[in-house]
């Protein structure tokens, strides 16, 4: 009992797991300050105390922190305090620890959770721009072009055209789904799909990985989640 208890309190994930709760619970202080100014400079504060520590690596993925706090501030804003509470958390305390993770090398498929964590950062992007009031709706536009431009470098480091193409086309596709009777939930996860697709299939052709089986399953993947989608839309103009 007392060796298994070692093994636990030994495990590296075990302090990420810890970080991530704190980042949750400071991120609810927040919210239950109304998002006022020293509360969120306070939740800001111990998320980069939790982050620098150690400094390791720290100035490499300043970035991601980036996205994650200026995200899990705009959700908590505009989220009620029942979705707050069961999908804002849970879902920001998650990306924290992934990104504790991958920058502390704890995790063996760092280039996996990484993808998955600038996947994560698109779709919450989306809902936030979807979510938008017509009166705000250009900015926020302009924001989720410059924050999708900052994904696609990160994923792409060394192609700045693949990202700048593939920006391009991502721009065309948001604003012509915003156009569509779909509410921010449709709306946002069909523009997710066409990120999600057109990114995986560069980053496939980029690492030589691209197969006829890989994009059957991609292709069968888009069509199959593109049905659902629009067989739950009401569509009602």
């Amino acid at each position: 009992m007392e060796i298994r208890l070692r093994s636990v309190l030994r495990n590296p994930q075990l302090p990420l797991i810890v970080k991530a709760i704190l980042f949750g619970g400071f991120l609810a202080l927040a919210k239950i300050g109304n998002m006022q100014l020293f509360p969120i400079l306070f939740f800001l504060a111990i998320t980069l105390f939790l982050y620098a520590k150690p400094l390791f690596r720290t100035l490499l993925f300043l970035t991601p922190l980036f996205f994650l706090v200026t995200l899990a501030i705009l959700m908590a804003r505009a989220a009620a305090w029942e979705i707050f509470a069961l999908l804002v958390i849970p879902a920001m305390s998650f990306l924290f620890y992934l990104l504790l993770g991958i920058k502390q090398l704890v995790f063996v498929r760092r280039e996996l959770w990484l993808r998955v964590m600038y996947l994560s950062f698109g779709y919450a992007s989306m809902v936030l721009f979807f979510a938008a009031s017509p009166e705000h709706r250009w900015s926020a536009f302009v924001a989720l072009l410059v924050g999708l431009f900052l994904l696609l470098r990160g994923m792409f480091s060394k192609q700045y055209l693949s990202s700048v193409v593939l920006l391009l086309l991502l721009a065309e596709a948001v604003w012509g789904i915003s156009l569509l009777p779909f509410g921010p939930i449709h709306a946002a996860s069909a523009a997710f799909l066409i990120y999600f697709f057109v990114t995986d299939l560069v980053w496939n052709v980029k690492a030589g990985t691209l197969t006829r089986h890989i994009l059957l399953i991609d292709s069968t993947i888009f069509i199959f989640l593109a049905f659902i989608i629009a067989a739950t839309t009401r569509w009602a103009i």
